[in-house]
């Protein structure tokens, strides 16, 4: 597609050629920050790598397929997430005490394909619906229970930043189907979500300790993160 692209570049227009100068970019940027990683070996710029590769990615789909980048955006960022993902794990399970800048690169790589996760997936549930249902906001927290689950193993919480955002619609939406008065929503649901993310925050390693016992084969456990004791 993307040869039959050029070959009919002489019945292109002015405007025909934003996609393509958007490819431009997107590939410019790439090399970038690839020649910036090369150089430097600067933990952040393999988070910079893997955005520019999803834009690129992105820029390529337009060019190769125009008008249809809409309806590939989801899955486009999806597939680009877990790439990442995985990525972000090769480099975690190649020093599980995280004494290295393998952890940093971890760390940065898990913070750019938390959001195209999450994103990608919440958009698959919701269609990109402003107003959610009940249904889809306890299929939201359902996801979001999961990813936690997930953050809590590899001792990682880009995803769970990633989603807060969701995880307050769908609470706002939960308490809106209670009856709850409007005036009371938003105060009821920023209640429940600083729980939350205080709950997480001082009872983390406790709960990846669970976590981690309960679902993960004794195998396999020495491969993760070292999980740490809270001092006393």
């Amino acid at each position: 597609m993307l040869a039959e692209a050029i070959l009919n570049e002489e019945q292109r227009g002015p405007d025909d050629w934003l996609p393509w100068s958007g490819l431009a970019a997107a590939l410019a940027s790439l090399v970038a920050t690839i020649g910036f990683l090369a150089r430097f070996r600067l933990p952040f710029a393999t988070g910079m790598v893997a955005v520019s590769a999803t834009v690129t990615l992105a820029a390529i789909v337009a060019v190769a397929a125009p008008g249809m980048l809409e309806q590939l955006m989801r899955p486009l960022f999806f597939v680009a997430g877990a790439t990442t993902f995985c990525a972000a794990m090769i480099y975690d399970l190649s020093d599980p005490m995280r004494n290295t800048l393998r952890a940093d690169n971890a760390f940065w790589l898990h913070l750019a394909a938390g959001p195209l996760i999450v994103h990608s997936v919440v958009g698959a549930i919701t269609g990109d619906e402003v107003d959610i249902t009940f249904a889809q906001a306890t299929i939201i927290l359902i996801v979001l229970f999961v990813l936690g689950v997930v953050a809590l193993i590899i001792d990682r919480r880009a995803m769970l930043v990633a989603g807060l955002a969701y995880l307050g619609i769908a609470i706002a939406v939960l308490v809106r189907e209670a009856q709850v008065d409007t005036g009371s929503v938003f105060a009821i649901t920023l209640l429940f979500l600083g729980a939350a993310v205080v709950a997480l925050g001082t009872g983390w390693r406790s709960a990846r300790r669970a976590v981690v016992e309960t679902l993960v084969p004794a195998g396999l456990r020495e491969h993760l993160p070292t999980i740490r004791v809270d001092p006393k």
